[in-house]
């Protein structure tokens, strides 16, 4: 027989009394974080009375939602003559404005084409609050709209130039007294070009959470600025914004990869359209998504002209440098470094069995690879090291390795020409601008550091690996 367990009370929490509710503009529209993807559209609530005065459209707040305590944004504010079964809002979480009417309607257009819960772009868009940043006065100055053209260029950079003081003439040149935003691919990119532009607001999501908050509230809350950043600073809101200039479009980091994965390219381009904003792309060579606008004349094109010599040397016999080109980089050792750009970073980023040429794959389906030369064969997915590794197939121990890293690419340059400083950057270990003068730099692509005379050489090693790549 079960055992009888005592009866208990059952308890029902009764809804705290929000007080009398506001008397001009008593309901306001909130797009609420349900974590929900079909309860995508705004709900209505009560706007208490102690809370009118701080409650606008763009204001964080706290709402009631099916027993729990929610985030919001408020979408707009109204007078409604029917307010029966309505709930009144919890908490205004920030009092003033953290979005403008614009930018929340930029981002509901974008989880609308990207068939999204609008929060997921919300929270890409609007870092999370800081109570000590909120706590500061936040007032937006009085300034008057600019009419402008939405007119989208692309700019062609110019080989043997730095690119970001390039980029910072065209910002002089094009700044009237707005705001500027530039968007670039990467952090590291960042900081090179926060050195022509000390002054600029940075939003990366590389920073301290304070700093970025505040940050992104001050592009916010001031006029007049060259705004910076990564990826999610496509949505800043900046009130007076004169143009948007984005380098390098085509790159793989200006894609969300979290769900609904929009990019920057088409979020900018739909920003320019929906606030009448010119755009400008630089690049060395755009995407084929711009090539198609520059065919259909919605883009205009800005070429450089220049000339550059290009050699090819064909490998005779398998061998990593031919004959030619060895001569070519110790002729241009003689006046400068040379930049050495492998396809891939590590020692060997394949296994097969010596003895039967079969490929080596690990108990997990994962391909088997070496870091470096002394250290042991692991798996690229699970990570186990295979210390004593044998063929599957036919037993043998002998691995013969295949698709050099760019560190295997440096042992052997370092063969093949003796004597001469030979600097690795890629991964986890990237030489920072400068540090490097002299000798031969081996880095994989974006990890390459600058040097204050320029590389007198530029060898792109399996050139037909390297520029192979999807677009």
């Amino acid at each position: 027989m079960a055992p009888i367990r005592p009866l208990r009370l059952k308890s029902e929490r009764v809804q705290k009394n929000t007080g009398a509710i506001a008397s001009d503009q008593s309901c306001v529209e909130v797009i609420v974080d349900t974590g929900v993807f079909h309860l995508d559209k705004s709900f209505t609530y009560l706007v208490p009375e102690s809370f009118s005065e701080i409650c606008a459209t763009g204001t964080r707040v706290q709402v009631p939602f099916n027993g729990r305590e929610l985030e919001g944004f408020v979408l707009k504010r109204f007078s409604s003559e029917t307010t029966a079964g309505l709930k009144a809002l919890t908490k205004v979480l920030t009092p003033f404005p953290v979005a403008s009417e614009k930018s929340l309607a930029l981002m509901l257009r974008v989880a609308q084409q990207w068939a999204a819960h609008p929060y997921d772009v919300i929270r890409s868009a609007i870092p999370p609050r800081i109570a000590s940043v909120d706590k500061k006065q936040w007032e937006l100055p009085a300034h008057s709209s600019q009419s402008a053209n939405s007119v989208a260029e692309y700019l062609q950079l110019p080989p043997c130039e730095n690119p970001y003081v390039v980029l910072r003439r065209f910002v002089r040149d094009v700044h009237k007294g707005g705001s500027v935003l530039i968007l670039l691919p990467d952090t590291r990119s960042l900081q090179r070009l926060h050195t022509e532009f000390p002054e600029a607001i940075v939003l990366d999501s590389q920073l301290e959470r304070t700093v970025r908050y505040e940050n992104f509230l001050k592009a916010k809350y001031s006029l007049g600025n060259i705004v910076i950043g990564t990826r999610s600073a496509i949505f800043a809101d900046i009130q007076d914004l004169e143009r948007i200039v984005i380098v390098d479009e085509g790159s793989e980091s200006f894609y969300e990869p979290r769900t609904p994965g929009w990019n920057v390219r088409d979020v900018a381009l739909i920003r320019a359209e929906m606030e009448s904003v010119p755009i400008s792309f630089m690049g060395y060579s755009p995407s084929v998504e711009i090539g198609f606008l520059l065919e259909e004349k919605k883009v205009a094109y800005r070429s450089i002209s220049a000339r550059l010599r290009v050699d090819s040397f064909q490998p005779e016999y398998s061998e990593l440098l031919p004959g030619k080109l060895i001569k070519e980089i110790k002729s241009s050792l003689k006046s400068g470094a040379v930049l050495v750009i492998a396809p891939r970073k590590g020692y060997a980023q394949g296994i097969q069995c010596a003895k039967c040429r079969n490929v080596a794959l690990c108990d997990c389906g994962g391909r088997l690879a070496k870091a470096s030369e002394a250290s042991s064969i692991e798996c690229s997915l699970c990570a186990l090291v295979r210390k004593d590794w044998s063929c599957a197939w036919c037993k043998g121990t002998t691995p013969y390795l295949v698709t050099r890293g760019s560190a295997r690419f440096a042992h052997e340059i370092g063969k093949a020409i003796p004597g001469v400083l030979i600097s690795s950057s890629e991964g986890d270990h990237i030489l920072d601008d400068f540090s490097v003068t002299e000798g031969i730099v081996v880095a994989t692509p974006g990890a390459a550091p600058y040097v204050a005379q320029g590389y007198s050489a530029v060898v792109f090693l399996e050139a037909e690996s390297l520029l192979s790549q999807a677009d």
